[in-house]
């Protein structure tokens, strides 16, 4: 045993100092070997395609589809006896629809935590912070974000896939040859997950998979103005958007047209894929293969990025489930469990109108042989107010009395609605604003929003999670690739201002996004919470607290209420950017806010640099400082009349 795990060791070895660029044999068993691996994938994954079709043609709408496993297509199943009611009352729509506007107003605010409480660390932090933030509005996250949140909320699980471009951003330059030299940037895709391609559907998170696959079909033209491939192109299956006939109501309804999601051939195609491969021991690195067609366009013995702690490399993608499934590597849609409850609610109701029917139009009862004109009767019925003539001394015609609807059916529906909010996470109030008819209490109906939120907690849970992880990898994509100088803006506490940040400003990977108390914003709440610190003392300190306690609430523009504080803050730090960098010793003028700028300053005598470097170095220097800082508190000992009146107003 031990002989043969020997020579397995050294075959794989051996394997993985091959190049398939000069081995031809290598370079065919690394195509066959890619290939075959999505096409086992996607054979294993196929019953879960069928799933989320089913899902997105109930949200549509097409609720009398069924599940072809066999063939991996939705079908639409026939009536059981003619003139069968078969309406749709579709209560899924306003349910996922309540649930993606309440996944949108999460908060999705990132801050970096400072690795130390150095002056440098959090200066070093509020530029990540800052860095974060423009990212995400330069890819227009909010945008992605929210295809992210519907292609979740129907299918159950979404990928986001963060690479580097570098054709992005600013342009910097020429290269010898003329080209463009562009300083690069961040690409942030959503992955629909039926291009993705999991090494083991039993694993649950992605760290836990061995490899995965990104496979996606593009048109020969496609790949070779993206790309620069030249392909032969043949017929590939894509998943698409189209409509069919659906025949909804009783059999006078007859069909109409309504959108499904479902397979269809794209020609001159071919499928472009993304072979990843985590590190192991005979690839460090881990792996990373492109074929497409028989061709093999790349191949790399490390994955494409370091965008891990330590300069570790793994994938470039960040899952979000809709419902995590234990020992499931795509998660849980809320339609897969409304599905039978959205069926039983329709039967229910579709007896109810056979009944109405049934009632309106009524079932006459006419004696045999007793009508006059019967076979124009039966193509024309009893029209308002036409005579009806029958056989002397016969029975005249009269419609059958229909029994009272029975309350079990009534009673049923309710049951069917409850079970909808249930299974959802999604009451009425939050659906249609409206409150059960005996909930009048104020606490009451906060209660019940506070219950809605916590239902729907999990998923939101799970995109901050998502939303944390992709910080994180945009952080290590510019420690890699930001070789030159960028500008940030801030835009948060402070004020209007560019500064120049590098790749070693980014100190800290702590990225946090917001908790259980915060996690979805509302204004109203922010604004009670003013109120409440208000109430209870908390702007009772000094104007610096109470800008920062504001700044923390993050409602509103505080910049202009406050803007000559800001102005100061903004200042006092310039000084110590000047005096730090130019060793320049600023001027006190009689217009700061002495305050502010005292404030400031002391942040900056209270870092090691101040005491440990420049006070053994340079004490004059740190003396001209500390001058600088007494002649601001002499101004503060005679406090101006202007200046309690502006207390009192804040």
């Amino acid at each position: 045993m031990q002989e043969k795990l020997g020579e397995r060791e050294k075959e794989k070895l051996e394997e993985a100092k091959r190049d398939p660029f000069l081995d031809r044999s290598f370079y065919e068993e690394t195509v066959s070997y890619v290939t075959d691996e999505l096409q086992r994938r996607k054979t294993e994954k196929s019953y879960l395609e069928v799933q989320w079709q089913l899902n997105y043609d109930f949200l549509e709408g097409r609720q009398y589809s069924m599940a072809d496993f066999a063939n991996s297509e939705t079908i639409e199943w026939d009536r059981f006896e003619e003139g069968q009611e078969r309406s749709v009352h579709n209560e899924i729509a306003p349910i996922i629809e309540t649930r993606r506007a309440k996944q949108r107003q999460l908060n999705t605010f990132m801050s970096v935590i400072s690795s130390t409480a150095e002056n440098d660390d959090i200066k070093n932090a509020e530029i990540t912070t800052q860095v974060l933030q423009n990212t995400y509005n330069k890819l227009s996250f909010t945008a992605k974000l929210e295809h992210a949140i519907n292609l979740s909320e129907t299918l159950g699980t979404v990928l986001l896939k963060n690479v580097w471009d570098n054709n992005g951003g600013e342009l910097v330059g020429e290269d010898a040859s003329g080209s463009l030299l562009y300083e690069g940037e961040i690409l942030c895709d959503v992955i629909s997950p039926f291009e993705f391609f999991p090494d083991d559907l039993s694993k649950q998170t992605l760290e836990e998979q061995f490899s995965v696959i990104h496979a996606k079909v593009y048109s020969r033209d496609e790949l070779f103005l993206l790309y620069g491939i030249e392909i032969s192109g043949s017929t590939n299956s894509v998943y698409r958007l189209g409509t069919v006939n659906h025949t909804t109501g009783n059999y006078d309804y007859g069909t109409k047209q309504i959108i499904s999601l479902s397979k269809d051939e794209l020609k001159d195609s071919a499928v472009l894929i993304e072979y990843y491969e985590r590190p192991s021991r005979f690839y460090p690195e881990g792996r990373f293969i492109v074929v497409c067609e028989d061709k093999l366009l790349e191949y790399k013995r490390e994955l494409p990025y370091r965008n891990d702690a330590n300069g570790k490399r793994k994938f470039p993608f960040v899952k979000i489930d809709c419902i995590s499934r234990v020992n499931s590597f795509f998660g849980l849609s809320v339609i897969e469990r409304l599905i039978p409850i959205q069926q039983e609610y329709n039967a229910v109701h579709n007896r109810i109108n056979e009944y109405l029917k049934m009632t309106t139009i009524g079932i006459p009862l006419i004696e045999d042989g007793s009508l006059l004109e019967e076979d124009e009767l039966e193509v024309v019925g009893f029209m308002p107010g036409a005579p009806i003539r029958y056989e002397r001394g016969s029975t005249p015609p009269r419609f059958m009395e229909t029994p009272t609807l029975p309350a079990t059916f009534i009673n049923k529906l309710q049951e069917l609605k409850q079970d909808f909010i249930v299974v959802s996470g999604v009451s009425e109030i939050s659906r249609n604003s409206t409150t059960p008819g005996a909930l009048t209490s104020g606490v009451g109906i906060q209660l019940l929003q506070q219950q809605d939120d916590t239902r729907m907690s999990l998923s939101g849970k799970n995109i901050l999670e998502a939303l944390k992880q992709c910080g994180t990898q945009w952080l290590y994509l510019y420690k890699e690739f930001a070789t030159t100088a960028r500008v940030v803006r801030y835009t948060g506490m402070s004020y209007p201002i560019c500064r120049k940040w590098t790749k070693d400003n980014l100190t800290s990977f702590d990225i946090v996004v917001a908790d259980d108390s915060n996690m979805y914003s509302n204004t109203a709440l922010t604004r009670e919470l003013a109120g409440t610190l208000f109430a209870q003392g908390f702007f009772n300190g000094s104007r610096f607290e109470r800008l920062s306690y504001l700044s923390l609430l993050r409602n509103g523009d505080i910049n202009k209420a406050f803007q000559e504080e800001f102005l100061d803050i903004k200042n006092a730090e310039k000084e110590n950017y000047m005096f730090q960098e130019e060793n320049e010793i600023p001027k006190v003028r009689a217009e700061d806010d002495h305050e502010l700028h005292l404030k400031q300053h002391n942040i900056l005598r209270k870092s090691d640099w101040y005491r440990d470097i420049l006070c053994k170095t340079n004490n004059s220097l740190a003396e001209q400082f500390d001058a600088h800082c007494e002649e601001h508190q002499k101004y503060l000992t005679v406090p101006k009349e202007s200046e309690e009146q502006h207390e009192g107003t804040i």
